[in-house]
């Protein structure tokens, strides 16, 4: 590991890298062993309990990782406010406004009766309750087709259900590298985490897309998902397909819902307002400490 350190710590000299900023599984690796002469920074982006309990196994790695940074960037304010509740000094904590989107790629195209589910296919996504809910959804909207997409480990088992339930023919359960050709075109786009769907990428990707949502009431989800952009829900498969029902059946409202959606990814959410903190992070922290 030495060796390793004083590699790592030649090529930073030789490139001039004054900061280094690490992501995932990189913090505590970079916590624990960091390397010499230069500033690091982490950046936070999971929002699991696990790692901000302070008694689990990942939790006090993480706070032992930390100690070694000069600044954390956490992803929003929840995440800081896990940090700060596992005794990392508030002073060192930042967080941007609001998460970013790629507007261009997930941009409003002419609708059709579709409702997306994008995301992870893990447990606490709960790609399950999605698909439970548009069984319901369909016996009593039969024209509208379902579509959840992502992979991971229940894809498998998300797959043999929808097959032995006879839904092939509107019910699509598959992995797509760019699943904004599907977004793009759907009316209602949902999102039912766990935890927390605020540092979830697939919610944003359907407001840019111009989707109405529905969303689960955990976290700090109402931030986002407001009144004017959607409908927050309990992690429920009859509340999903009620809220979904109730969408589909005024048109008018999801027409302004989705318009409304758009309008807010351009306001608050766009690329350049994030590249714009996160310069602002690293650029505060180009001094080495002594």
């Amino acid at each position: 590991m030495l060796s390793y350190r004083r590699e790592i710590a030649r090529v930073c000299c030789s490139l001039h890298i004054e900061v280094v900023q690490a992501f995932s599984e990189m913090v505590p690796v970079l916590g624990l062993w960091p390397i010499p002469g230069v500033t690091q920074v982490a950046s936070l982006v999971s929002h699991l309990p696990k790692y901000y309990d302070g008694r689990s196994f990942s939790s006090r790695l993480l706070s032992a990782s930390l100690r070694n940074y000069r600044h954390i960037d956490a992803l929003y304010e929840g995440i800081a406010e896990g940090l700060i509740g596992m005794g990392i000094p508030r002073e060192k904590i930042s967080h941007p406004a609001w998460n970013c989107v790629d507007h261009i790629r997930f941009h409003p195209e002419p609708k059709r009766d579709i409702v997306t589910f994008t995301g992870r296919a893990f447990a606490f996504k709960r790609p399950d309750l999605m698909l439970r809910a548009a069984e319901l959804i369909h016996s009593q909207a039969n024209h509208v087709r379902f579509y959840i997409l992502g992979r991971g480990p229940l894809m498998k088992r998300l797959i043999d259900m929808a097959h032995r339930s006879g839904s092939d023919e509107w019910l699509t359960v598959t992995y797509m590298p760019d699943p904004s050709q599907i977004v793009n075109q759907s009316r209602v786009h949902v999102c039912v985490e766990e935890f927390d769907n605020v540092t979830n990428q697939s919610l944003l990707e359907g407001l840019a897309a111009g989707c109405a949502i529905v969303a689960s009431d955990v976290g700090y989800t109402g931030r986002v998902v407001a009144p004017d952009v959607g409908i927050l829900v309990p992690l429920q498969p009859e509340a999903i397909a009620d809220a979904v029902l109730s969408l589909i059946n005024r048109p008018d409202t999801l027409d302004a819902m989705g318009q409304a959606a758009r309008r807010k990814v351009l306001r608050n959410h766009s690329i350049d307002q994030y590249l714009d903190y996160l310069t602002g992070v690293l650029n505060s922290n180009l001094s080495v400490p002594e």
